[in-house]
């Protein structure tokens, strides 16, 4: 109990707008709370912080969920021809995979994990493309 009140106040008075930011940038929860001014000193005191924050904040938590999904909307239309040739697609599927993990998370619902379901490696960077944007449609 002593702890759950420690981060109670540890939770309060912080600056909910920089907490958002940090999590649209896609930091961790730790991360976020340290953001947002917590002075908790261990990285899981900080989780404890921003799990608190989000819980005591529904609106927050929805609207942080909104923009990531739009941001992660705008990831899946950069995957063009012309992208591709300048960009890996590694790179443009860790961007989107971390938004929509992210967003999972924040839903409730869990992460999934991808076994099997395509060999990238045989595959051109136009296949990897649509799959994602198949794939990620869908949520």
């Amino acid at each position: 109990m002593a702890i759950q009140i420690k981060l109670v106040d540890k939770a309060d008075n912080l600056n909910l707008e920089k907490f958002k930011e940090a999590m649209l940038e896609g930091r961790s929860l730790s991360e976020c709370a340290k953001a947002a001014g917590s002075k908790a000193k261990t990285r899981s005191a900080l989780s404890g912080v921003g799990s608190l924050i989000l819980k005591r904040n529904p609106q927050l938590k929805t609207d942080i969920v909104v923009d990531m999904d739009s941001k992660r909307k705008l990831l899946i239309e950069a995957i063009t021809p012309d992208k591709l040739r300048k960009a890996t697609v590694g790179h443009i599927a860790m961007a989107i995979n971390v938004l929509t993990e992210k967003i999972e998370l924040l839903k409730g619902k869990p992460t999934e994990r991808i076994a099997g379901d395509i060999d990238f490696n045989k595959k051109t960077k136009e296949e990897i493309a649509q799959w994602l944007r198949q794939r990620l449609i869908q949520k």
